[in-house]
């Protein structure tokens, strides 16, 4: 959400390399002291600018299965995503932008390591949302940077009325006289890692 409004940037990989290339340019001209201010951008890149900080919403994208039977699955998560963060947290460093990673859960990392571990000394703040990523950036020497063991961002959500409640069991059909235990359950491991989907996941689950 910029001064604006809310603005939504939906990138190819073309659209990335050029915002990369926009930001790098405008780096290197400010560093000459060139006025980069009124230098032409592109209407993608203005939203960056105008914004004053950035909170990584992406969960777990900085962390990748650890054992995995899907090499589809597997690749997404150890390149794509980890890529993906990567490519967002240079981006923001070359127009000097704060970063705040909020309740995350990082690691394993996997390959990109190295670089990643960079980036995140380079982090204006880091919350995780779990002791093991709170002990993982420990070990890596993620140390330049505060980093804050928080909760789920979910338990930030207010709660639902009782009546609301009671009503959504009854529609379902449940038994309000007994016991009843809430689940959410990852629709990307259900497509991933079972052939039957998310109906069978849900199955196992309540098994």
């Amino acid at each position: 959400q910029t001064r604006t409004g809310l603005q939504k940037i939906v990138s190819s990989k073309t659209t990335a390399l050029f915002l990369i290339f926009e930001a790098l340019l405008l780096r290197i001209l400010a560093m000459f002291g060139l006025n980069a201010v009124n230098s032409p951008r592109s209407r993608k890149l203005r939203i960056y600018q105008d914004s004053d900080a950035f909170l990584d919403l992406s969960g777990d994208c900085l962390s990748i299965p650890s054992r995995n039977t899907n090499m589809l699955f597997g690749l997404r998560r150890n390149i794509v995503a980890v890529a993906g963060d990567a490519y967002l947290f240079l981006l923001l460093m070359l127009l000097r932008k704060p970063i705040i990673m909020y309740a995350q859960t990082i690691g394993p990392i996997g390959p990109l390591e190295p670089l990643i571990k960079i980036l995140l000394n380079k982090m204006s703040l880091i919350t995780v949302r779990e002791e093991n990523s709170f002990k993982y950036l420990a070990g890596i020497v993620v140390n330049a940077v505060p980093v804050y063991l928080t909760a789920d961002p979910a338990f930030l959500l207010p709660s639902p009325r009782t009546d609301a409640i009671r009503e959504t069991l009854r529609r379902e059909g449940l038994d309000q006289t007994r016991p009843v235990i809430g689940m959410c359950i990852s629709a990307e491991t259900a497509d991933y890692h079972f052939k039957g989907g998310e109906q069978k996941f849900a199955v196992l689950f309540a098994a």
